[in-house]
């Protein structure tokens, strides 16, 4: 026994004198690290000895190359010295090193697991964050459906941004098929909640045959709460309802007071809106000084359709003798929003020179954009400006291109185009008689330039049969609508007598109907004939001139 008794003393010695080497040591190194050692030095043996906020400040220190040289790899060691003691910060931290591919090469599948780690042992938010990338494939391979667990364990965390991101991933069909009903209950928990965004799109829900069964007055109560909490889209939404009575009684005056408070927030749709009523007077006085105010404001706010109105009504007159610069600053804003219509007008004013200084490549540039976004007549135009070579180079085989696209969208002066180029080869095979027959379908249409050139090439029987009889009822049906060439042609006709009897009285009407419509040499023939007519004769050109004029004005 006093043997053991003696083993026991010396063990319990040799302990104590270990621990007072280790305590000397500690304090020698105490004495060390804070007499002659650098901050990342200090720093350095702090994170050796387990120090986890000395571990993630050493590894920010290498990622960043503070006080050391940027070092991927002991950026990586030391955020995982300290992600291993469970800090979530340094497992973020250490799967968006991973998640980057910066300082150490990309690992989607480490920085998932790494964002888990945190997921895990984070709150709603880290979930929902791990959520988002999963969803969006950010630094770690996409994967919507588990995007769509961790969200969901994010909302029943208690999570108010989750809950609202659940319903809509149902809605959207984010990680799973768009389900309504799973998307009405997630967002009836949201609503319930308070969240405004989610009382707004449940009583959309309510306004369908999705999701729930459609009830207007449900939908006018969610539409109503998120109004009442300054939400510019639910109250334009009830508005809608309480003006078509859905769900109530049609209130024209409470439907005008609820889209105004939506206006009164700066919503472009809602100051568009509040412009038609006044412009309309539905639910107030119509003021269109008040018109102009709100659609001058909508457009402001980047509405394209509110600054396209408000052009409309200025170069119709509606506040005056039109400003002609103003109409294109509106038209300006519309084309800068996208509105294909506002490009269209907007080359044509710029080709002209009307409320802004003729520019022939800005002419090009809108007209283009309005081409691009499917404006058939715009198309038209860009094919005229690349055969002009108006505002771009002169390239035959673009404007065709353009000429065809123009015609196949349904615009019937491209089709003319079309025709006309491909009769001549410009730009394509020439072919006179599939020209010809294409002159005819637009000719047909009732384009006046078509039937003037297919009745010219009926009587001289290019790309096809000659035939007098129906090229003469081409070019009348032509100059009867005002196409000065066909009515100088017509009176040619009729002054030497081919296809027609010979009359000099129909001549002189077709040559002054030319003649008023610029034909400088219609106007000399005119003159000429004119004193070989008999009173008779000049009462006749007068009566047909006048009943062309009045056809015309109808």
């Amino acid at each position: 026994m006093r043997e053991r008794s003696a083993r026991r003393r010396d063990r319990r010695g040799g302990e104590s004198a270990a621990r007072t080497v280790r305590f000397g040591i500690s304090v020698a190194l105490t004495l060390w690290i804070s007499l002659g050692c650098s901050d990342v030095d200090r720093v350095r043996w702090r994170a050796r000895w387990g120090d986890a906020d000395a571990q993630i400040a050493l590894a920010q220190a290498y990622r960043d190359g503070n006080g050391v040289s940027r070092s991927g790899a002991e950026a990586e060691r030391w955020y995982r010295e300290a992600a291993e003691q469970e800090r979530t910060d340094a497992a973020v931290a250490l799967a968006q090193l991973y998640a980057s591919g910066d300082l150490v090469p990309a690992d989607p599948d480490r920085a998932l697991h790494w964002f888990e780690v945190a997921a895990e042992k984070g709150d709603a938010a880290e979930k929902q964050a791990l959520a988002e990338r999963l969803f969006a494939g950010d630094g770690v391979r996409a994967d919507p459906v588990a995007g769509l667990t961790w969200l969901r364990r994010a909302a029943e965390g208690g999570s108010p941004e989750a809950t609202l991101a659940v319903a809509r991933a149902y809605l959207e069909g984010r990680g799973t098929l768009r389900d309504f009903g799973e998307a009405a209950d997630w967002f009836q928990k949201s609503a319930e909640q308070g969240n405004a965004d989610a009382q707004n799109q449940l009583g959309l829900l309510y306004t369908n045959d999705f999701g729930p069964a459609r009830d207007f007055q449900v939908a006018a109560r969610w539409f109503r709460a998120a109004a009442e909490q300054g939400h510019p889209e639910a109250a334009l939404n009830l508005a809608t309802l309480i003006a078509r009575g859905l769900g109530q009684d049609p209130d024209a005056a409470e439907a005008f007071r609820w889209t105004l408070r939506a206006a009164e927030t700066g919503n472009a749709a809602a100051e568009m809106r509040v412009g038609e009523l006044y412009e309309k007077g539905e639910g107030v006085a119509a003021d269109a000084a008040q018109a102009r105010h709100w659609y001058g404001s909508a457009a402001e706010h980047g509405s394209g359709p509110a600054a396209l109105r408000l052009a409309d009504l200025l170069e119709q007159g509606t506040y005056g003798t039109p400003d002609e610069s103003e109409v294109a600053r509106w038209l300006l804003v519309a084309a800068e929003a996208g509105d294909r219509d506002a490009q269209a007008r907007l080359g044509e004013r710029y080709a002209e020179g009307r409320g802004v200084s003729s520019d022939p490549a800005e002419a090009f540039r809108w007209t283009m954009a309005a081409a691009e976004q499917g404006h058939a007549a715009a198309m038209n135009s860009v094919g005229q400006f690349y055969a002009r070579g108006t505002g771009t180079k002169q390239d035959f085989e673009e404007a065709a291109k353009w000429f065809r696209r123009a015609s196949d969208a349904g615009d019937i002066d491209g089709h003319f185009n079309f025709a006309m180029a491909t009769f001549q080869g410009d730009g394509v095979r020439k072919d006179e008689r599939e020209g010809r027959e294409m002159l005819s379908k637009a000719a047909e249409a009732g384009q006046h330039d078509a039937q003037y050139i297919l009745g010219g090439l009926l009587f001289l029987g290019r790309g096809g049969k000659k035939d007098e009889g129906e090229g003469l009822r081409w070019i009348q049906s032509a100059a009867k609508a005002g196409q000065r060439s066909a009515q100088a042609m017509l009176g040619g006709l009729y002054e030497v007598g081919r296809g027609v009897h010979p009359d000099h009285a129909l001549a002189h009407a077709w040559f002054a109907l030319a003649a008023q419509r610029g034909d400088a040499s219609a106007a000399q023939k005119r003159d000429r004939l004119a004193g070989t007519l008999t009173p008779a004769e000049r009462r006749r050109s007068e009566a047909l001139q006048a009943e062309v004029r009045a056809g015309l004005a109808g």
